[in-house]
């Protein structure tokens, strides 16, 4: 009877994934193609400098996803819709502070990465219309953050992917009208979305959900804001992870070598949005996961299932990364199906632990998740320095891969032995 209830929450958790895959996938696969559309019209050069301002942005938006992952923990453990539009209403205030504060700061930020990070002091400007795009875009994922913590994962799909679906038509519509098709171009369609989205879903939910911020309950503030900065934190530490070894090679190579890196890193954003779109469902699940032993084996069935499946199709991109890069990207970017193949080796045992690592949110163990994440960017970090010297781009990718390794065997180790202990104790 058990492994009958276990099949069908399977094929449940299956059935969500895919969907979650779906929205995601299709969103990653329009920023995909969006990519492809750039790296052709631009050149090597300055798709180099686009993707400067496309690392920025990114970072920015995930950065204020720390707030949307406290709404979701609180909430999912929450029976009363009032109290549920509390947690909402502070993880909304918190994104508006975190806005106003990159606003304020947004120029010595810029002048900061571009002068002493990437040393090309002319992209000064994309940076700070990078991090304003970021702000804005963040918006859209605390209306989707509503929907994934009700375990909503159509609508959640949906407004995943809406932005970058936004960008595509703009980029056709610039392309079809024969406006000049530059990077000042580009860089304006992706501020002009972000603005128009950001203030739109702003609206949404000051008009329609929240209604108003003030007064606030100071327990649910105290306890998002406990979860919040460890969230934040941890976020950071990934993020700029995902991104180190691009923001430490603009500092050795020119930008089009920047160009054929950054498409090595545009293919494995395929198994990141696999990734990403697990995620989506285990974040919500892990929640419920340590509440008995059966749960916890369910979870972790669930898990290593999902699991084991992108690990096939990274199996299967290893191989046909070549035919890939030459039909997508064209002859000239052909030097990243190296750098593809050695990042997606990492990946492999990235798959296995990201699932498992929203258990220590359930554990409230989010401050040594943040010391493991720190761990693993510094360890990115003396491994980029003593490598890429040497070895240029090949170098940042062992890098990385090394790191994938090395960290999410002893995470695991870890968040065993302190699941064990905590199962230990319950008996």
């Amino acid at each position: 009877m058990l492994q009958r209830v276990i099949s069908i929450l399977k094929k449940k958790t299956l059935k969500d994934y895919l969907v979650v895959l779906f929205g995601t996938g299709f969103s990653r696969g329009i920023a995909f193609i969006n990519s492809v559309i750039i790296a052709r019209l631009l050149g090597p050069e300055d798709f180099g400098r686009f993707s400067m301002f496309f690392v920025v942005m990114v970072l920015t938006w995930m950065f204020a996803q720390s707030f949307d992952s406290a709404f979701i923990r609180y909430a999912k453990t929450s029976r009363d819709n009032a109290e549920k539009t509390e947690f909402l209403k502070i993880s909304f205030l918190l994104k508006i502070t975190y806005g106003i504060i990159i606003t304020i700061f947004s120029y010595p930020m810029s002048y900061f990465m571009a002068h002493f990070v990437f040393k090309k002091p002319e992209v000064t400007s994309l940076i700070i219309f990078a991090l304003l795009s970021g702000i804005f875009q963040s918006f859209l994922m605390t209306i989707a953050s509503i929907f994934q913590e009700k375990e909503n994962f159509t609508a959640f799909s949906f407004l995943y992917s809406f932005y970058t679906v936004s960008i595509l038509l703009l980029l056709i519509v610039v392309k079809l009208s024969g406006f000049p098709f530059d990077l000042e171009s580009v860089v304006f369609i992706h501020l002009f979305v972000s603005l128009a989205i950001g203030i739109a879903s702003i609206y949404l939910l000051f008009g329609r959900k929240i209604k108003r911020i003030f007064p606030l309950n100071r327990d649910y503030l105290r306890k998002s804001l406990v979860l919040g900065k460890w969230i934040f934190g941890i976020n950071i530490m990934m993020f700029v992870f995902s991104r180190m070894d691009f923001l430490y090679l603009g500092r050795y190579l020119n930008f089009n070598s920047l160009g054929v890196y950054s498409v090595s890193q545009q293919i494995v954003m395929i198994i990141s949005v696999m990734v990403s779109s697990s995620s989506g469902i285990f974040l919500p699940k892990a929640c419920s996961a340590l509440e008995s032993k059966i749960a916890f084996k369910r979870f972790c069935k669930e898990a290593v299932f999902i699991a084991l499946i992108i690990n096939i199709i990274i199996g299967a991109l290893i191989i046909f990364v070549p035919i890939l890069i030459k039909a997508l990207y064209g002859t000239p970017y052909m030097g990243a199906v190296i750098l593809t193949r050695i990042l997606l080796i990492g990946w492999m045992a990235n798959v296995f632990y990201s699932p498992f690592s929203f258990l220590f949110y359930a554990a409230d163990e989010s401050a040594l998740r943040f010391v493991l994440e720190a761990a693993k960017l510094i360890i990115a970090v003396l491994l980029l320095a003593w490598l890429v010297p040497y070895f240029k781009s090949i170098g940042a990718a062992l890098a990385i891969t090394i790191t994938f390794v090395v960290t999410s065997f002893i995470s695991l180790i870890i968040l065993k032995y302190k699941i064990d202990y905590r199962h230990n104790l319950s008996d």
